[in-house]
């Protein structure tokens, strides 16, 4: 039996998130450190007064740490057979499988607001212009094969913004979903 080859992707724009979800809780620590040293008083000191005046504050430093790793770990999984997105590996109780689609296509009217501004102000003088902004930063659509409340509710969670990818990884994603899910590249 042959496995199936799992592509995985970061998810650009969530480590950016990842990295300034962590400024709260270095900025506190810093803000400690400053004024431990302006007083003369030990970090460790002001930490442990910190802890049994406001324990909770450990607490919310822990869950802003706990948020930044899952958001840095939130990866887009494509195989031949289906696509999800996963956090720290646990995949979802839901994926879209392949045989649920008839083929998956750029749709402009998906495009987040930064990316629909960018659409609107950028001159395309030819398909292939259009088609290379696509490539870039389009949102990718799923058709799926039966039309339902269900499937219209999953087609709008399953879109794929290929801004939000690294240059990188956008070419793959790409490629991937002309060989496995019939992307119609097709302005």
């Amino acid at each position: 039996m042959m496995k199936t080859q799992n592509h995985s992707y970061p998810i650009f724009i969530f480590q950016c998130a990842s990295i300034l979800s962590l400024y709260a809780p270095i900025g506190v620590i810093l803000i400690l450190w400053k004024m431990g040293l302006d007083n003369g008083i030990p970090f460790l000191e002001v930490l442990n007064t910190l802890v049994k005046e406001a324990p909770r504050s450990l607490l919310y430093m822990l869950i802003f740490l706990l948020i930044s790793v899952a958001l840095w770990n939130v990866r887009l999984h494509i195989t031949e057979s289906k696509i999800y997105y996963s956090v720290l590996g646990i995949p979802p109780l839901w994926s879209i499988k392949r045989e649920d689609i008839t083929n998956s296509r750029f749709n402009k009217k998906y495009d987040p607001p930064y990316y629909y501004v960018k659409r609107k102000l950028t001159r395309f003088d030819t398909p292939e212009s259009e088609q290379h902004f696509n490539f870039r930063y389009g949102t990718v659509e799923f058709i799926f094969i039966q039309k339902s409340l269900r499937n219209r509710l999953r087609q709008r969670f399953a879109l794929i913004n290929l801004g939000n990818f690294s240059k990188n990884y956008t070419t793959q994603i790409v490629n991937d979903l002309k060989q496995h899910w019939d992307l119609n590249t097709e302005v």
